[in-house]
């Protein structure tokens, strides 16, 4: 996958080293997000599971999730989740891993998207296992994940 060893470390709020690399301040992750070798904290979740439209896109939202942690080079990590049905009914998963401050040069994002059951969600809970995430040019990352809602 792209390297995120270059990407410049987000200085705006310090950061605790944990066992699975750095995670937000502020107590204990959720869980942790396994993006291809490597093991990222993420130490919030927020959810929000109830149907809400999709401005300018039609259709609704059904589930829509964001974590947020740091990797072992303590470059901030944002993971996006969301569950959204078309005005035709169809149904379809959509997961986004932002690396490194959004819009600099160094900045990756990856992503997937995929019917219904890509991500798995549970009542207070987002899982994902084994979907591959690829940045347009690169080699797909394998992504998994197990969170609470926070």
């Amino acid at each position: 996958p792209a390297s995120t060893a270059a990407a410049e470390p987000d200085t705006t709020a310090p950061s605790e080293e944990g066992e699975a690399g750095a995670s937000d301040p502020g107590g204990s992750p959720v869980g942790v997000m396994v993006l291809g070798d490597e093991e990222i904290a993420i130490g919030s979740l927020l959810c929000y599971f109830e149907e809400q439209p999709r401005a300018g896109l039609g259709g609704v939202f059904t589930h829509t999730a964001q974590g947020r942690g740091t990797n072992a080079q303590e470059v901030a990590v944002l993971l996006d989740l969301s569950r959204a049905r078309d005005e035709d009914g169809a149904v379809g998963d959509d997961i986004i891993v932002d690396i490194g401050e959004p819009g600099s040069e160094d900045a990756v994002s990856l992503s997937a998207s995929g019917p219904e059951g890509l991500i798995q969600f549970g009542d207070a809970s987002a899982s994902v296992d084994g979907v591959e995430e690829s940045e347009f040019g690169a080699e797909p990352v394998t992504l998994s994940f197990d969170l609470s809602c926070g």
